[in-house]
């Protein structure tokens, strides 16, 4: 199966089209090659309206939707609340294996940081709260 390029107006293999499922035939209408084409001419306009639409506040909550949907497969309302961890509920994240990229739960910012420091070892964990808990001045 051969993709005419409405741009170029030339025949292509799919490998050569970005998916899109808002279109009927499930690609874009130009090819890769005349996308990026494109946006390289208009880089400066593009960037200025996707910035613009992203500072409205329904702009920035799509733009996670449409994020946490794409990345992980998970709608906003999945996301709890509070941080699983101190149970803050402020700036609640995804916490996601960075090996296999599965959702793990959801932390506020700083228990995520928290355990990337750590390197997700729970070692490293358990000896700072021994390290803590000994050196604790109370």
């Amino acid at each position: 199966m051969m993709i005419l390029c409405s741009r170029c107006r030339l025949e292509k293999s799919p490998k050569e089209f970005y998916r899109n499922k808002k279109f009927k035939r499930g690609f874009n209408y130009w090819c890769v090659l005349c996308f990026k084409e494109y946006r390289a001419k208009n880089s400066d306009r593009y960037n200025e309206n996707a910035k613009r639409i992203r500072q409205t506040p329904e702009g920035k909550l799509k733009h996670k939707a449409s994020h946490l949907k794409s990345r992980y497969g998970i709608n906003l309302e999945d996301i709890p609340d509070r941080c699983q961890v101190c149970k803050s509920n402020k700036n609640i994240c995804v916490d996601h294996c960075h090996e296999t990229n599965r959702v793990r739960g959801f932390l506020c910012v700083t228990c995520n940081l928290m355990l990337g420091y750590a390197k997700d070892k729970p070692q490293i964990l358990e000896n700072l709260t021994k390290y803590i808990k000994l050196r604790r001045l109370i």
